[in-house]
């Protein structure tokens, strides 16, 4: 193991995902773990906080040191899970990576959310606690602030697209997998949480 990280893999994971993979992997698979989880976590739980409407309930501060708070604890079991499952279907069709590697590789696909926090403080600094109420969608916009939604819905659109071709990526290379079967691994994945998901709807209308 090398006695220190040769690569800032905050900058390069952007642009050259195979090699900084492989190059933290080599250093250590657990590094930066729990701050990859807060990063993965914060977005969600602010979007978690805007669908629940807990803007009526909560102010403002409260909703954003609650979810920094949460964002480790949602991040790790997202990962967790995530890693997992593509763990286990990448044996099923000769993957060659330790979960620790794949956990790795999914932790670090996920430095797009970055971007998304910035988003996110850029709608909170506008739009303050109305953001986090289901009044915001009937709720009338300046031209400023119509232009910074639409900018940041875009954004985050692109954001997610690259967040995924990093995940494959990064998969391809801790896997030993091709891009193609790289995405055949994740498919996979997602088509059992599919399955769970409408097994468990069907429990719950026949029960």
């Amino acid at each position: 193991m090398p006695e220190k990280l040769e690569i800032n893999p905050w900058l390069k994971m952007w642009t050259k995902p195979k090699e900084t993979i492989r190059a933290v992997v080599t250093f250590d698979p657990r590094y930066r773990f729990l701050t990859l989880c807060a990063i993965y976590g914060i977005p969600s739980m602010l979007q978690l906080a805007q669908s629940m409407s807990l803007g009526y309930s909560y102010s403002l501060v409260g909703i954003l040191i609650g979810s920094l708070f949460l964002s480790i604890f949602a991040g790790m079991i997202g990962i967790t899970i995530s890693s997992a499952l593509l763990y286990m279907t990448g044996k099923w069709i000769g993957g060659v990576g330790s979960y620790l590697q794949i956990r790795c590789a999914i932790s670090w696909s996920n430095v797009t959310n970055l971007a998304s926090i910035l988003l996110w403080a850029a709608l909170v600094a506008s739009f303050k606690i109305g953001f986090f109420t289901d009044a915001f969608a009937t709720a009338p916009l300046t031209q400023g602030q119509s232009w910074l939604f639409t900018g940041t819905f875009f954004i985050q659109a692109v954001v997610s697209v690259w967040s995924f071709v990093l995940l494959v990526q990064s998969l391809s290379e801790v896997q030993g997998f091709s891009v193609w079967k790289a995405l055949l691994n994740i498919f996979i994945s997602f088509g059992i949480v599919v399955v769970f998901f409408w097994m468990l709807g069907l429990l719950m209308v026949r029960g």
